[in-house]
């Protein structure tokens, strides 16, 4: 409706004449608008998924809308209601559990894929693989593939988080990163690498960095930090402090260097 409305003022102001159809009623793109504009919709319309994002996670409403976060009500119908929707999307929509935070996967403006997180306990859902294929990377509304600066994450709530904070980001959500990804992340001047701050996700935030490169610099996050969001919730983290922790980002090269140097005998000696 915005790009319609776009087009008829643009034509307007240079005096052409257009018809008004409703072909583009009858796209699949104008279906998959549609759909991510109704799952907003019912969480905006549902006072406990509403809470839970704004409450819960700590995100704005603005930064909720950006994100265009969905919910997945319990009759779906209205849903899928005169939408012109190839059927995977309508095999999607009937096999996604109920009551769940929907995260719209988008890539170059498309639809690629859908996945939700249960606002009662942490119960995450990805769709089955024999219908929309292998997970997709989330990312928040601030993205873009020529951005200087960007934050690989984890989970679709850090990247939205960064989101809150001005920051681009994408979460990996649990997914390999192929060869592929990884050549698109080192198009970015820096690519912050701040997955989970446990002993384990920082193991994996360098060996991601290290197969980065020279763009990847890898964040510290206060101790006592679980994630991203964790760090918005709890720590009540400004956009002005996440800045300043990103600004003093150490490349994997200086964080290797510290790591080795706490080692002693044939395992220093094999990691120099």
């Amino acid at each position: 409706t915005m790009f319609m409305e776009a087009v008829r003022y643009l034509a307007q102001r240079a005096g052409i004449d257009i018809e008004v159809g409703n072909d583009f009623h009858k796209s699949s793109t104008w279906a998959e608008r549609q759909l991510i504009q109704r799952l907003h919709e019912v969480l905006l319309a549902t006072p406990a998924a509403l809470d839970y994002v704004t409450k819960t996670r700590g995100w704005q409403l603005a930064t909720v809308r950006s994100a265009r976060l969905g919910f997945m009500p319990q009759d779906k119908r209205k849903l899928l209601a005169d939408l012109n929707l190839p059927d995977k999307w309508r095999d999607v929509i009937a096999k996604f559990p109920a009551g769940m935070i929907v995260y719209v996967h988008l890539e170059r403006g498309r639809l690629v894929y859908l996945s939700g997180r249960s606002i009662e306990g942490k119960r995450h859902y990805n769709p089955p693989r024999e219908i929309l294929g292998e997970r997709r990377p989330y990312y928040n509304h601030l993205y873009s593939s020529d951005a200087e600066r960007a934050v690989l994450v984890e989970g679709q709530a850090d990247a939205i988080t960064f989101g809150e904070w001005g920051i681009p980001a994408l979460a990996i959500a649990g997914m390999h990163l192929s060869d592929e990804l990884l050549t698109a992340l080192r198009q970015h001047r820096r690519l912050f690498v701040a997955l989970d701050n446990t002993p384990d996700a920082m193991e994996k935030n360098r060996d991601i960095a290290r197969m980065l490169g020279a763009t990847a610099f890898i964040p510290r996050l206060p101790d006592g930090v679980k994630d991203a969001n964790d760090w918005l919730v709890q720590g009540n983290a400004s956009a002005d402090v996440v800045q300043d922790v990103l600004n003093k980002a150490r490349t994997w090269l200086q964080s290797e260097i510290e790591r080795v140097a706490f080692l002693v005998g044939l395992e220093r000696k094999d990691a120099v």
